[in-house]
C-alpha cells in the first residue's frame, strides 16, 4: 500500500473503513488511522474549530475524535523541507530560497511579503500576516502558486515548514 491513509471509525482499528490513495474532501468521523509511505496532512474539525495534523507512516490506535474535511499526500516526506518564494505573481521579481521557518520575509533582505512560490520540498504553512498570523495556506510537494491573492487572498508574510504530529 504505497502512499495511503486507512481511516477507522472507533479505536485500535475497528468499525467502518475508509482507505484514501490521493488528495480528497471527505466527511468522516475517525478514532484511528494507519497510514501507510509519505505522510499525509489532515485538515479536521474538532469542536467546532479547524485543525490541521500531519501524520507520518505509522499505525495510530486512538486519535481524539475529530471530523476529517480533506486530506493530502506528502510526496517525498517532511524532510529536507525547501519552496522558493518570488516577490510578485507569476514567479516575478526576486526569489528567496528558504529552507527553514520566517517569522517575517522582510527580515531575509525581502519585501514584507511574497505573491508567488514553487519548488517546494516537504510541506509548509503560509501566512499572510507576519509572525504566523492571519488567512493561511498549506502547500507541498510540487505544488506551484501562480497567484496568492486568488488562493489566500493576500500576499504572505511569514511561513514555516510542516511538523509532523506527535501524539
Amino acid at each position: 500500500m504505497a502512499n495511503s491513509i486507512e481511516l477507522f471509525e472507533f479505536p485500535n482499528f475497528n468499525g467502518k473503513t475508509k482507505c484514501i490513495t490521493g488528495d480528497t474532501d471527505i466527511s468522516f468521523t475517525a478514532k484511528s488511522i494507519k497510514v501507510h509511505g509519505d505522510p499525509w496532512i489532515l485538515f479536521t474539525v474538532k469542536n467546532g474549530k479547524e485543525e490541521l495534523k500531519c501524520l507520518e507512516k505509522g499505525n495510530y490506535s486512538s486519535v481524539s475524535d475529530c471530523v476529517m474535511r480533506s486530506m493530502r499526500v506528502v510526496n517525498g516526506g517532511l524532510s529536507s523541507p525547501q519552496i522558493t518564494l518570488y516577490e510578485r505573481s507569476d514567479y516575478q521579481g526576486r526569489s528567496l530560497m528558504l529552507n527553514q521557518p520566517a517569522k517575517d520575509l522582510s527580515n531575509h533582505s525581502f519585501s514584507d511579503s511574497a505573491a508567488s512560490h514553487r519548488d517546494v520540498q516537504g510541506a509548509w504553512i503560509l501566512y499572510s500576516g507576519q509572525g504566523y498570523t492571519g488567512n493561511y495556506l498549506v502547500t507541498v510537494a510540487g505544488d506551484e502558486i501562480t497567484n496568492y491573492t486568488k488562493s489566500l487572498k493576500d500576499n504572505v508574510s511569514s511561513l514555516k515548514p510542516v511538523e509532523a504530529y506527535k501524539p
